[in-house]
């Protein structure tokens, strides 16, 4: 037995290996060189947890892993039936229920307030500071996290919290940065995933998806959408690259609106653009595509005082028999995309293996007067 565990001795409580001495039960006949070391032995034990707790719960920059982490060594040592972690901006409004009365360990309710995923935008970075002394509210322990970013509580109450505060501080500013690293990080990770311009996703985001989507044993509909805006060098020479950029992310802002929050829409380079959809019909894709080039189509936009118009041509495959790989899916759609520019642009072509009559045809006036079908079709 070593010095330090000679000095904390049978006093205090045992939590999964961690002791904490019970400071408020002493003897009133314990010398004063007594009661310092019991002092000092908490301490000891509070450092111990806390440079095990401080290791583990920053060794992941996952958001979710990190509270289940603090969670799980809180409940090791602590032994409380549960602890919700309500974590505000910057770090997108999580709010967490954990509880150690499930049967299956662990329980984690995992919500985001209105259903949305935390925002990128207007994201600042605390600094690390010294959070208000935690307190006891009806039964429960609240321990404010740096910088006004949140809070843990606890049930019940953390006994003894004004002789515990230095701890639960401590507790609450690992947790703080924990939350802080994994929130950055997942900024770094989610940009990787994005193009700068229109926030959409980025050329390798698509290719994955779409060999996922082509790999899965459930053979269900999925049609790929590839899109080019028509003339675009044209905007680039005749009013300069910001007004390039703008008409970029407008049709960006248009492509979200027109999909479903589970459609992949990514920019492929340049002004082109992709659409994944799945589980719709062919018939329902292709009115999709359709309204994607109608919406466009109809959009005015005011570029150094003047007003343009402008449009896209898309061209679009479906999964169907012969298609065993994402590269073959792509280049159906490429031809059919081909197919739509060869035609007069500013229509939809669908690709298909042996020739058919065209779906949904008829006439629009795209630019130039020229008279074109909405939707055509192109044969392998």
């Amino acid at each position: 037995m070593n010095r330090i565990e000679k000095m904390i001795g049978n006093s205090g409580s045992m939590a999964a290996g961690i002791i904490f001495p019970d400071l408020g039960n002493c003897d009133l006949e314990l010398s004063s060189s007594q009661l310092e070391k019991r002092t000092l032995a908490r301490k000891v034990a509070e450092l111990t947890f806390l440079a095990r707790f401080g290791r583990e719960v920053t060794s992941t920059l996952n958001m979710e892993a990190v509270i289940t982490t603090s969670a799980k060594l809180m409940f090791d040592n602590f032994f409380f039936d549960k602890i919700e972690f309500d974590i505000s901006a910057p770090f997108g409004a999580i709010y967490t229920v954990y509880s150690s009365v499930d049967e299956k360990s662990l329980r984690s309710a995992y919500l985001r307030r209105g259903g949305t995923k935390p925002v990128i935008n207007g994201y600042k970075s605390l600094g690390l500071s010294v959070p208000k002394s935690p307190s006891r509210r009806n039964g429960q322990t609240h321990i404010p996290l740096p910088g006004d970013s949140g809070r843990l509580i606890v049930y019940p109450a953390i006994n003894s919290v004004k002789d515990r505060s230095s701890l639960l501080t401590g507790i609450g500013e690992i947790v703080f940065q924990a939350v802080k690293n994994a929130h950055e990080h997942g900024i770094v990770k989610e940009r990787s995933l994005r193009d700068s311009l229109t926030g959409l996703f980025n050329r390798r985001v698509l290719e994955e998806m779409l060999s996922m989507e082509i790999s899965r044993r459930d053979q269900g509909p999925v049609a790929l959408m590839v899109l080019d805006l028509d003339n675009f060098k044209r905007i680039n020479d005749s009013f300069g690259h910001p007004a390039g950029d703008l008409v970029l992310s407008t049709f960006g802002a248009i492509l979200r609106k027109c999909c479903r929050t589970t459609d992949i829409i990514a920019r492929y380079g340049g002004e082109e653009f992709a659409v994944l959809v799945s589980g719709y019909s062919s018939e329902v894709a292709l009115k999709i595509a359709e309204r994607l080039r109608k919406t466009l189509e109809e959009h005015q936009f005011h570029l150094s005082g003047e007003q343009v118009c402008i449009t896209t041509s898309i061209g679009v495959a479906f999964r169907e028999e012969g298609v065993d790989s994402s590269e073959e899916l792509l280049s159906r759609a490429d031809q059919a995309l081909y197919n739509a520019k060869k035609n007069g642009k500013n229509q939809v072509s669908v690709f298909h293996t042996a020739p058919t009559t065209p779906l949904m045809p008829r006439a629009i006036s795209i630019r130039g007067g020229k008279k074109n079908p909405a939707l055509a079709t192109i044969a392998a």
